[in-house]
């Protein structure tokens, strides 16, 4: 349930509440549930913005993404649409 942005693609979120619903009850639909794993990224990615395609984004821990906001003074927002949290900074 995750990787639906990923570093080879556009900026944005990488399991965004959405499309994991979606795609649960598809699943549910068709699968028993006991036989149902979910996984859950701990870890986002660091896009260089404006984005050109055939750019990669940098891996990044949930750990060091707070690290660099706080390095940067980059408040940690949330997009209530993809419950999903995300910040952006200046490295220049």
């Amino acid at each position: 349930a995750y990787d639906w942005h990923h570093a080879g693609s556009e900026p944005g979120p990488v399991a965004p509440i959405t499309e994991i619903r979606r795609t649960i009850e598809f699943t549910i639909a068709q699968v028993p549930s006991r036989k149902i794993i979910i996984g859950v990224p701990l870890y986002g990615y660091d896009w260089i913005i404006p984005y050109q395609p055939g750019t990669v984004a940098s891996a990044i821990s949930n750990q060091n993404a707070i690290e660099r906001a706080m390095r940067y003074q980059a408040p940690i927002q949330y997009s209530a649409e993809y419950q999903s949290p995300f910040f952006r900074y200046s490295d220049q």
